[in-house]
């Protein structure tokens, strides 16, 4: 059921406080969920002739075939996608991440390279995983990912992929460390 219609005041509000630089999390428009604030959000970005300082446009740098294999060259000569961007083979409009998944999109890294890392990357442990996930339990879902993160010595990946899997996952409202409006 759809609520109360935006006035064009609330509107305006909404534009100002997105103008002025606040997050999501601190946006308010009174009477107006956070739900409902990121909803008209979505369709003031979407709307026609809305301002480019206002919702930037993200900037879609497309790979080339020189740009590919030039890449192809330096990673047979064995450098990884940090040393790549560090020694600045290619242009600087590429990120480490679009290096690094463009060699994984063309597979350029060879089958040997990828088993070596495979076999010596590191895994957590069984009793260090039924720890986490029993430190999980008893202090509370609602415990910081960074915190358990530093605590267990383990990538922040680890942590939410074990809240993943065994549904200690936050809602939305906990994940942005604010008070739920409307509790169930």
């Amino acid at each position: 059921m759809p609520g109360k219609r935006w006035i064009d005041e609330e509107k305006g509000s909404l534009k100002l406080q997105i103008l002025n630089g606040k997050d999501l999390s601190r946006l308010s428009i009174p009477g107006r969920s956070y739900a409902g604030i990121n909803n008209m959000r979505q369709r003031l970005r979407e709307e026609e002739g809305t301002d480019q300082q206002m919702f930037p446009k993200r900037q879609i740098n497309l790979w080339t075939i020189p740009g590919l294999r030039k890449l192809e060259k330096m990673v047979n000569e064995g450098l990884t996608a940090k040393q790549i961007l560090t020694f600045g083979g290619l242009s600087p409009k590429y990120t480490l991440d679009s290096i690094a998944q463009q060699i994984r999109r063309n597979r350029l890294a060879s089958d040997r390279e990828r088993s070596r890392r495979a076999r010596t990357s590191k895994k957590t442990s069984k009793s260090k995983r039924a720890r986490i996930l029993s430190s999980m339990r008893n202090r509370g879902r609602k415990e910081l990912t960074e915190k358990l993160a530093e605590e267990f010595k383990v990538s922040k990946a680890v942590i939410r992929r074990m809240r993943r899997d065994h549904k200690l996952t936050l809602t939305w409202h906990e994940a942005r460390g604010m008070p739920n409006r409307n509790p169930q």
